[in-house]
């Protein structure tokens, strides 16, 4: 329910926006990303006692640092630049070949080695409204530079399983949040060319869960439309930070980076 309040207000604020002949794009695409940054869990207390706080062990002492690939979509309404964006994000990451814990992270030990599965479905609905069009000439053709400006809800399910070598032993974090996010989008097209970049920051707009602070996500795409189709292929990378924390002394304060690439079809 908390998710779906914002959701209403930002399609709601789209609705204002007049479109002579609005776009229906749908794009699957895939992300090739890989995880990084520092994770934590307190060791429980014996027989009851206060736990001990742990130090953040990095996720490369687990393994993880390769990339991997997973399939996520993407639906646009809009003229192509600015309209309402609903993402769907999935990530699943394996760790291969862990290294000894120089901390205690939960129940393992300093010296232990362990392995770490990453997964998290992301959701996020967004609201960018065109703020300036500047058109100019390259090559006899108009090149057509856009900005624009609005919003992003982000809702995460995130959790870290790490998975000890020597008896198979778990510790498993989990981490939910929603965020709000302000956003900035600028696009220039040139015949059947696109490039777009976007940055969305929250200062600390947590609407609830366990995710918060200073969060950044950074998008660059550069897309080409197939000449007499409805279908544009395009490339892009993204930068995201997630900065978590929940009870049981259990952190994260992770990066998220990885290649884009997908298509998309015009309804």
């Amino acid at each position: 329910m908390r998710a779906l309040l914002p959701t209403v207000a930002l399609l709601a604020a789209a609705c204002t926006t007049t479109f002579a002949e609005p776009r229906y794009q749908l794009s699957p695409y895939v992300a090739v990303h890989r995880l990084r940054g520092d994770a934590g869990a307190a060791t429980p207390g014996v027989g009851g006692g206060p736990a001990t706080a742990n130090a953040e062990q990095p996720l490369s002492r687990f393994g993880q640092g390769d990339r991997d690939d997973d399939l996520s979509w993407r639906f646009d309404v809009g003229d192509g630049f600015a309209g309402v964006r609903v993402d769907w994000y999935r990530l699943g990451l394996d760790g291969e070949g862990g290294s000894p814990l120089d901390g205690g992270y939960g129940a393992f030990a300093a010296g232990d080695v362990a392995t770490m599965r990453a997964r998290m479905d992301e959701f996020r609905v967004g609201y960018v409204e065109s703020v300036a069009t500047t058109r100019v000439q390259l090559r006899d053709r108009p090149l057509v530079l856009r900005a624009g400006a609005g919003g992003v809800f982000a809702s995460r399910d995130l959790s870290l399983t790490a998975r000890r070598a020597t008896d198979g032993a778990t510790e498993r974090s989990s981490f939910d949040g929603e965020n709000l996010y302000a956003a900035l989008r600028l696009g220039a097209r040139w015949r059947d060319f696109a490039l777009d970049a976007e940055y969305a920051f929250s200062p600390c707009l947590a609407i609830g869960g366990d995710v918060d602070g200073l969060l950044h996500d950074l998008e660059l795409r550069a897309a080409w439309t197939l000449p007499y189709y409805d279908v544009t292929l395009f490339a892009g990378w993204r930068l995201a930070t997630i900065d978590a924390s929940a009870g049981g002394g259990r952190s994260a304060d992770l990066t998220l980076d990885g290649w884009l690439l997908g298509v998309s079809v015009s309804l």
